[in-house]
């Protein structure tokens, strides 16, 4: 699906899959999705030169000629839930009676707290214009993200010394920290996202105007089914995108 649009498509996985087609090795300490920046950042470095960088994990599906037709590549995209989680690093102002127990766990604000340290000067004087506070964290779902390439070197220069952090951190704190203002920034229109009982019925949920789903595994025949169903209704609805927009190769 997605070869027809993009220049280049790599997929990341397990060792059970790297003897599948087309399947490369995801970083060590992946840890099955929860450190999903480590992998990549390992293909940040493995792709070189390319306009930009559409990432998303194995139970998303795109809804691209819809992203394609509203989302500016010169931006960095996210999405931020309504509203998005909120802590904070200092003891005092700590929120330890949260929904997300990630927080308090050894990938939570522990770590940040260390792992910051290590962080370029240049970004963390950004942390409280980008973060809302001198110590404040926000945290979102790090299911789909697209970095163009005049941003890498940020990328990278931060989000590798975040390499314990829950993705779910790591990636929009990183995000954040590299825009130099909110203009550098797009986020994400009408996602839905699949919980509890709605991931029984997706189709209910469905509409052209969706730019993602979450969770969807496309491994479920009838899931496959779905999708290219949605995917008919979207292109006809965008049809005059470009045929290949995105990770053109500068070369």
């Amino acid at each position: 699906t997605y070869e027809s649009v993009f220049t280049k498509v790599v997929f990341y996985g397990p060792g059970m899959l790297q003897n599948s087609s087309g399947v490369q090795p995801a970083a060590e300490g992946h840890n099955l999705g929860l450190h999903q920046q480590l992998t990549v950042l390992k293909a940040l470095r493995e792709n070189p030169d390319y306009d930009g960088y559409l990432w998303s994990g194995d139970d998303v599906w795109l809804n691209y000629p819809m992203v394609l037709s509203a989302m500016n590549f010169s931006r960095i995209w996210l999405y931020f839930g309504q509203p998005p989680r909120i802590n904070y690093l200092s003891e005092e102002k700590f929120l330890h009676n949260t929904p997300w127990l990630n927080w308090a766990g050894k990938h939570g604000i522990p770590a940040l707290r260390e792992q910051m340290k290590a962080i370029p000067q240049k970004y963390l004087r950004r942390w409280e214009h980008a973060l809302g506070g001198p110590d404040r964290v926000i945290s979102t779902t790090a299911d789909v993200n697209y970095l163009p390439r005049k941003y890498v070197e940020d990328f990278i220069a931060v989000c590798r010394h975040l390499t314990v952090l829950h993705c779910e951190i790591a990636i929009p704190v990183t995000l954040r920290l590299i825009a130099n203002n909110k203009e550098d920034l797009q986020y994400f229109m009408n996602p839905v996202y699949l919980w509890e009982d709605k991931r029984k019925t997706p189709n209910v949920f469905w509409k052209n105007t969706t730019s993602f789903l979450h969770p969807l595994k496309l491994s479920d025949v009838h899931m496959r089914q779905l999708q290219a169903k949605w995917l008919e209704q979207s292109k006809k609805q965008f049809a005059d995108i470009p045929l290949s927009y995105n990770l053109k190769c500068s070369k």
